[in-house]
């Protein structure tokens, strides 16, 4: 009996991991970089871009010509890059959620494309969307002083320091004058 009982259990947990695995599911982010025509790209590299910022992180790079991918250092996951270049990962957490940048690397004398991508799935939280003047009136009436202070105020020294000038200059010839006038009499 015990030995029906681990056998049987054995096959229950080796079922179980094989639905696991067929019910894993897996994203697929598609690169959509502009690609030119008839150029035979040499690289893709894929980075999650940090929130907010743009700070990368390496996930993997694809050899086009060798058909050879490496994966970065700090990659949390498995990363596969598909023949449509678009990045492939099993889905675990939500940290998956974000931007994800592909890079496309040309021979020389052509440009690197790039284009982000926003993935985010129902678990996941969009972050908040900070509201952007949309405007010129919707600029802060600060910017608008500043604007105009700094150049009023430049132009009132100027003319300040003109009419300091002058006038010391007048005081000067009126002193000589006083002087010449002192020595004459």
């Amino acid at each position: 009996i015990m030995r029906k009982t681990c056998t049987y259990i054995i096959l229950l947990l080796v079922h179980i991991s094989v639905s696991v695995e067929e019910e894993q599911q897996w994203i697929k982010i598609p690169c959509q970089a502009n690609v030119e025509q008839d150029i035979q790209y040499r690289k893709v590299t894929w980075y999650k871009v940090e929130e907010g910022s743009d700070v990368l992180t390496g996930l993997v790079l694809k050899d086009l010509n060798k058909n050879i991918t490496i994966l970065f250092k700090l990659a949390s996951h498995s990363y596969v890059v598909g023949e449509d270049n678009s990045l492939q990962f099993s889905r675990t957490a939500r940290e998956d959620c974000g931007i994800y940048r592909c890079t496309l690397w040309p021979p020389l004398g052509h440009y690197i494309q790039e284009k982000d991508y926003k993935y985010y799935s129902a678990d996941c939280m969009k972050p908040q969307i900070q509201p952007v003047l949309s405007s010129r009136n919707d600029v802060p009436v600060m910017n608008h002083v500043k604007f105009f202070a700094v150049p009023v105020v430049m132009v009132c020294a100027f003319v300040m320091l003109f009419v300091h000038m002058t006038m010391r200059n007048r005081a000067k010839e009126k002193a000589k004058t006083l002087v010449k006038t002192n020595e004459n009499i």
